[in-house]
């Protein structure tokens, strides 16, 4: 009867020990399989910090030589004021034309925002109406895909636009010192680049041709070097 009872001991401890690893194992098992899931490698990619940067949106995107936002070079003058308006102020003489709108917020000087168009009409041609030409903005609001807008470095600008060169100036018309132009014909854009290194507008053209050269002035004192 003694050897009985000590029997069933031992056989229930014997039981209680490969429940036990039984557990022990399980656990494991689930710990590696919840290292190697698709939810855990979903987390990393998620936090990958070699991700791509977000895109400029189109509506603010500066296209060298093409186009600033929804407007682009070339585009019909009447087209071009379906989407802007009326221009706020502009000049005209012998078919060319130049448009200017302000923005109801202020920059930093207690200036507006502005947006300039230069217009030329096609007279004697298929279709003689105006179209844009060049275009110049003044807000941070745009930008080119590398991220370069107004308030941006000369440093900046060269490092992602290597090709711009000076090529003109003018007074500002807050402090009177001097804003100097830095362009790249090959591309059509320009950069206007103030006494402190930083940006204060930006132009773009048709490739090939100079920022500006243009037969109405952008600016007054405007000369190139």
């Amino acid at each position: 009867m003694r050897m009985t009872t000590w029997a069933i001991i031992l056989l229930m401890l014997s039981c209680k020990q490969k429940d036990q690893k039984l557990v022990a194992t399980t656990a494991t098992t689930d710990t590696i399989a919840s290292i190697a899931s698709p939810v855990h490698q979903d987390t990393v990619s998620m936090t990958d910090t070699t991700a791509e940067p977000a895109k400029v949106p189109v509506n603010r995107l500066i296209v060298p030589g093409v186009s600033i936002g929804m407007i682009a070079l070339d585009e019909p003058g009447e087209d071009v004021q379906k989407k802007l308006g009326t221009a706020d102020d502009g000049d005209a003489a012998m078919g060319k034309s130049m448009g200017i709108w302000y923005s109801k917020s202020k920059a930093a000087d207690g200036t507006r925002y502005s947006t300039t168009i230069y217009f030329v009409a096609n007279y004697g041609g298929k279709d003689e109406r105006s179209r844009a030409k060049q275009m110049r903005i003044t807000s941070p609001f745009f930008m080119t895909a590398e991220k370069i807008s107004c308030g941006s470095s000369l440093a900046a600008i060269q490092q992602f636009f290597p090709l711009v060169k000076k090529a003109a100036r003018y007074p500002s018309p807050v402090n009177k010192k001097m804003v100097y132009v830095y362009d790249d014909e090959k591309g059509g854009i320009a950069f206007e680049v103030n006494d402190k290194n930083q940006c204060v507008g930006i132009a773009i053209h048709l490739p090939g041709t100079q920022a500006f050269a243009t037969y109405l002035e952008f600016f007054s004192g405007f000369e190139r070097l």
